[in-house]
């Protein structure tokens, strides 16, 4: 079994300062979507077959969030135009939340944890797996929910290829509990009826993240706490976890389990098939300085499940991670995260959503970035049917809480992300039209290029557009803070984009 075949820091603040492009991505819009005296975020998006999307997430009370969480899903134009939303609550005073979404005909199945009331002593308030399924509208055509006497919850729910699903997370009720909760599985049929559920223990407290199928079986995730895992300093992040993927037949029996746990806190968090016939992981590890401060983190799999190559990109003095993947049918991928490394001092201790395109050996083609000071990040990742690129989190949410007895999270809302990516084979000579001097630069920019009529923006690496000129090959930045700023080159549909460096 290869387990590390390559292992590569990939520093792309090298990257930062010199005159090397980000072509390759357009933003087509970025989106929030927020509630009055909530806070909330999404957890996964799916493209809808009017070429909208619909998001699933979490709502709660802001502030004084505990025991306050509701299931809210939102749906969207094909322009991030708010069409309706909806909230899913239980008890009042209960938690529950939405962690995925698919399609069932023309309507859709979602899943997450929903609290009840236990049937025995002492009868108090636990989570079950919640399933719902609603229309295109919104409107609650059905609920089920799947459990014991302790906690449950659902992490993900896909189809089987029996027109039945499975729903993958975690118990406290059934299994061994050698680690106090054991990943769970549980096969429904096309009428939402349980038919058969496994539970797999790795001896930490043990959680199902997600679920692919593979020819005729399937592969899992899982992500075990093993130490600190409900402590004051594991509540802060400083908890040793291991991670796995194993291999099961359609029936859930054990065929093989991998361990993949190369740092103290390891966490994966989705899986994808390749055009090989393998597979591709994406998630966080602390495995290059150890000190619970994870790096994003990828591993490609071949059609046996051995590691073809291992990849970490980051900082490891800042928190990163990834969290969605694809890969495109020419062999490229699409990731999706957060990063507190590539970013501007203001907003260095703070989450912010983060896009990179990884060429088919996992080395980084472009890198987008974006955020606010506050908490801003990406979930979930995926490709449109127009070969766009759709990602949702959460914007602006306060982890720095300045008392967890008056815990306020910020306004916190859904966050929507479009880009457009226009790398192809000629990209590099659309780039090379372009040539700017000095770089680093302290006063005015030169452009060196044979083209005639152009559109420049100067904008911050938030996004802001602090300057605009046509037709004109220089830029005066003399009035600019040091600090790292992108020059944008429209022409005849065209786009290039450079990085400057202002001292």
């Amino acid at each position: 079994m290869t387990t590390f075949v390559k292992y590569l820091i990939i520093l792309l603040c090298n990257i930062l300062i010199n005159n090397a492009a980000i072509y390759g991505q357009l933003q087509v819009f970025e989106k929030t979507y927020g509630t009055e005296g909530k806070a909330e975020f999404a957890y996964e998006v799916i493209e809808t077959p009017d070429n909208g999307y619909i998001m699933i997430g979490i709502s709660m009370n802001n502030p004084n969030p505990t025991n306050s969480l509701d299931g809210k899903i939102k749906r969207v134009d094909i322009n991030g135009n708010l069409i309706w939303e909806q909230t899913y609550t239980g008890m009042n005073g209960t938690n529950d939340f939405f962690s995925s979404i698919i399609p069932k005909g023309i309507n859709y199945l979602v899943a997450g944890s929903r609290f009840i009331y236990s049937p025995l002593p002492p009868w108090y308030l636990k989570k079950q797996f919640w399933l719902i399924e609603i229309d295109e509208t919104g409107s609650l055509i059905q609920q089920k929910n799947f459990g014991g006497n302790d906690d449950e919850a659902a992490e993900k729910i896909i189809c089987t290829e029996d027109g039945g699903y499975l729903m993958l997370g975690f118990t406290k009720t059934f299994g061994t509990q050698l680690g106090g909760q054991d990943v769970w599985l549980l096969k429904l049929n096309n009428e939402l009826d349980s038919v058969w559920s496994v539970t797999y223990d790795f001896g930490g407290e043990d959680n199902g993240v997600d679920i692919l199928p593979i020819n005729d079986k399937y592969i899992i995730l899982v992500n075990s706490c093993v130490e600190d895992c409900n402590t004051v300093a594991g509540n802060l992040g400083f908890y040793k976890s291991d991670s796995y993927y194993l291999l099961i037949d359609n029936m859930g029996n054990l065929e093989a389990t991998y361990s993949i746990s190369p740092g103290l806190k390891n966490n994966l968090k989705t899986i994808k098939s390749t055009i090989d016939g393998g597979a591709v992981i994406i998630g966080a590890t602390d495995a290059v300085a150890q000190n619970y401060c994870p790096d994003l983190w990828v591993i490609k799999l071949d059609e046996n499940l051995d590691t073809i190559w291992t990849k970490i990109y980051g900082n490891p003095n800042a928190y990163d991670g990834g969290r969605g993947i694809f890969q495109q049918d020419d062999g490229n991928y699409f990731v999706g995260g957060y990063s507190q490394s590539f970013v501007i001092p203001e907003v260095r201790d703070f989450d912010c959503p983060w896009v990179m395109k990884l060429d088919y050996n996992g080395d980084s083609i472009w890198s987008f970035i974006s955020g606010t000071v506050n908490n801003d990040g990406i979930m979930n990742i995926i490709q449109t049917s127009d070969g766009s690129i759709v990602a949702t989190g959460y914007y602006e949410l306060d982890s720095k809480p300045e008392s967890l007895f008056d815990l306020d999270l910020g306004p916190g809302k859904f966050y929507l992300l479009k880009l457009t990516d226009i790398t192809d084979i000629s990209s590099l000579e659309l780039n090379n039209r372009f040539v700017l001097y000095p770089n680093p630069v302290n006063e005015i920019v030169y452009i060196k290029t044979d083209e005639d009529k152009f559109e420049l923006e100067l904008v911050d690496i938030l996004g802001q557009i602090l300057k605009s000129e046509k037709d004109i090959k220089t830029i005066y930045i003399g009035d600019l803070a040091p600090g790292t700023y992108i020059i944008r080159i429209k022409w005849n549909n065209n786009l290039v984009q450079k990085k400057v460096l202002v001292y």
